[in-house]
């Protein structure tokens, strides 16, 4: 019985690199399954891993056990995580541009310098791939340099 409730538990696992599902989401359910269904040994894992990764995260896995000195476990963990977190990191810069708005009490020179300082910071993260993720954000702005524009001219003396 206890071989059919982790064979159907672990297949309610999220799968990384398919989903919506965060880095540290998917580590914690795979980290709590491992810990309920005692699943200590190592390349026991491993194996498990290519199962619930997908895409760039079964790339991952796969890259780091396909070299004359194979990674371990955790450093597989490890080298999964720093890439979603410099993705999620790069992902939420651009969504904060895509819904920036001028707050309450922000004079317009006070939003220029935050927005121009968001804008920057996407601008250094964006590679070629992101080209057109970033596009549809792009798009949400054409015409708001008019709109910006004559907020500027508005508040001028």
């Amino acid at each position: 019985m206890e071989n059919q409730t982790k064979t159907l538990t672990f297949n309610r696992l999220p799968i990384l690199g398919s989903s919506k599902v965060t880095f540290d989401e998917w580590k914690f359910s795979f980290n709590h399954w491992c810990e309920t269904f005692k699943v200590i040994d190592e390349s026991e894992k491993i194996n498990y891993l290519f199962a619930i990764t997908d895409k760039t995260a079964r790339t991952i896995v796969y890259n780091s056990l396909n070299k004359s000195n194979p990674d371990n476990y955790e450093t597989i963990i490890k080298n999964i995580g720093k890439y979603y977190k410099k993705t999620s990191a790069k992902n939420s810069r651009i969504l904060e541009l895509s819904s920036i708005t001028i707050r309450k009490d922000e004079s317009i020179t006070e939003f220029d310098l935050r927005f121009s300082d968001i804008l920057n910071q996407v601008s250094k993260t964006i590679t070629l791939g992101d080209i057109v993720v970033t596009s549809y954000y792009v798009k949400a702005f054409r015409n708001w340099t008019k709109i910006y524009e004559s907020l500027m001219k508005n508040q001028l003396p």
